[in-house]
């Protein structure tokens, strides 16, 4: 296993299966879509998307997303990939090797929860950034079919939000459990609110206000609402802003972000920088800030 900051990252802050998730990720071919690389040094630490999560149970820091390079991925190497580790279910590996032979117009994202016990991936479906895909509602429908959610459920998120998602996402897990996610991108506050409350997550508007002068002018999702869905019924709503500053954050979230930086730093890794921040509105709230490596 080499030793690059992704993999050197991976192991700080997940000590218990960060090694698992880096040894599997490391077969893979990825992009690096978190930096334009103008200083020509090495793509790999821009492959990843990291971020830390406060909710009820505490300071979640272990969470990982990395970008598939699906034009350069061999056949069968995705699924062999997500084999390795033991919480990845079957269908989520098969899907995910059907989606990169049938469907090379679409870019895929693995995700990463590192706390938890046993190492699994979600898996992330995007259109690729200002290219339009017809028939992309069906696809969010048929696949989310896939994780139990109500193709109905995903046709009245699609027409709430009057438009085709950006990208969704399926949460299967190997005890059967399942969950799916739609991602709904936007340059006006205005649209944002109104979906908001359309979904019943007026305190989230609160927040949009709150945060409007800390948000970028990204051309590409400087906004963003996901609906999370289990069968029939939504469990969760949240808004992410791509930020051109740090808004206020819960202390226990900004002790965590400065401690990272720290951590970073002292083992000479690039700096970290941050990029998203995100609020969930449901039974379970939670805060949560994304960063890459800089």
């Amino acid at each position: 296993m080499t030793a690059d900051p992704l993999t050197s990252w991976l192991k700080l802050i997940a000590p218990h299966n960060g090694h698992d998730v880096a040894e599997a990720i490391e077969r893979l071919p990825l992009r690096p879509v978190y930096s334009d690389l103008n200083d020509g040094g090495d793509p790999r630490p821009f492959c990843a998307e990291w971020s830390l999560r406060s909710g009820a149970s505490g300071i979640d820091t272990a969470r990982v997303m990395v970008a598939v390079d699906t034009q350069q991925c061999k056949r069968g190497l995705l699924n062999q990939t997500l084999e390795s580790l033991s919480g990845t279910p079957e269908r989520l590996r098969s899907l995910a090797e059907a989606l990169l032979a049938d469907r090379p117009d679409l870019d895929l994202l693995l995700g990463f929860a590192l706390a938890e016990a046993t190492p699994r991936a979600k898996l992330y479906v995007l259109r690729p950034t200002l290219r339009p895909i017809a028939g992309f509602e069906q696809l969010s429908a048929d696949i989310l079919r896939l994780a139990g959610v109500d193709p109905n459920w995903t046709r009245e998120q699609i027409e709430m939000a009057d438009q085709a998602p950006a990208f969704f996402a399926l949460d299967l897990r190997a005890d059967g459990s399942s969950s799916g996610k739609l991602y709904f991108s936007f340059d006006h506050e205005s649209k944002v609110e109104s979906l908001l409350e359309r979904l019943g997550a007026e305190p989230l508007c609160q927040k949009l206000h709150q945060i409007t002068g800390h948000v970028s002018d990204n051309p590409n999702g400087r906004l963003v609402v996901t609906t999370r869905a289990s069968s029939a019924s939504t469990l969760d709503v949240t808004l992410h802003a791509h930020l051109q500053a740090l808004p206020s954050l819960s202390p226990a979230l900004e002790v965590a972000w400065a401690n990272l930086k720290q951590r970073a730093q002292d083992h000479r890794l690039r700096p970290l920088k941050y990029s998203y921040a995100s609020w969930l509105h449901g039974p379970s709230p939670a805060e949560s800030l994304y960063y890459t490596f800089g």
